[in-house]
């Protein structure tokens, strides 16, 4: 995982060109498991700290809310990872692309997982344990939106290099999953 940090820091292309052609779903996996620790450490630091969320969309009581995050969001990232990359590979195969299932699932889980865990919750693990709970929302702002941009950049490159189909296509390709799986997990994560 350190190495494909490191690559991806280096040269994303080339990085992803070669995850794309082991074609192993196993690299996205584990990109989306280690996101799930770490978004599960910061779930149970807020329930420790008595937090809560401000708004539930499923009936668990809002103060227990951290406590069952931190034990459903690993599952729920791999859900969210399948159904994003699934979603892409479709959508790819139907423009043309060539790319087995494998790379499409490996690509989507490291260009997911990545810009997430880097750019959005260890800032907001960072921000929480400087500044406090109350300092999130604020902060938020900053960081979030580059989260998104460097996941929907990292997965439209993976998707180049797994299925050959061009840079516009794949942008909105990738945009396109992001948003079924963000749709999907909205519901849940808070």
């Amino acid at each position: 995982m350190i190495q494909v940090l490191l690559g991806l820091l280096r040269s994303p292309r080339v990085t992803l060109a070669r995850i794309a052609q082991r074609a192993t779903p196993h690299d996205g996996l584990v990109a989306i498991l280690v996101l799930g620790a770490l978004y599960a450490t910061f779930a149970l630091l807020l329930h420790a700290g008595g937090h809560a969320p401000s708004v539930t969309l499923v009936p668990i009581p809002r103060a227990q809310y951290y406590l069952w995050q931190a034990l459903f969001v690993a599952p729920l990232f791999v859900a969210l990872w399948l159904l994003f990359g699934l979603v892409c590979h479709g959508l790819c195969r139907l423009s043309g692309g060539r790319g087995p299932v494998g790379a499409t699932l490996a690509v989507i889980g490291v260009g997911y997982a990545t810009p997430v865990a880097l750019l959005f919750v260890v800032p907001d693990l960072t921000v929480f344990l400087v500044a406090g709970h109350s300092a999130l929302a604020s902060a938020m702002r900053f960081y979030a939106p580059l989260a998104v941009l460097g996941c929907l950049a990292l997965c439209a490159l993976g998707l180049r290099a797994a299925h050959g189909v061009g840079p516009l296509r794949s942008a909105l390709i990738a945009l396109a999953g992001f948003v079924v799986q963000g749709a999907a997990g909205g519901i849940l994560l808070r």
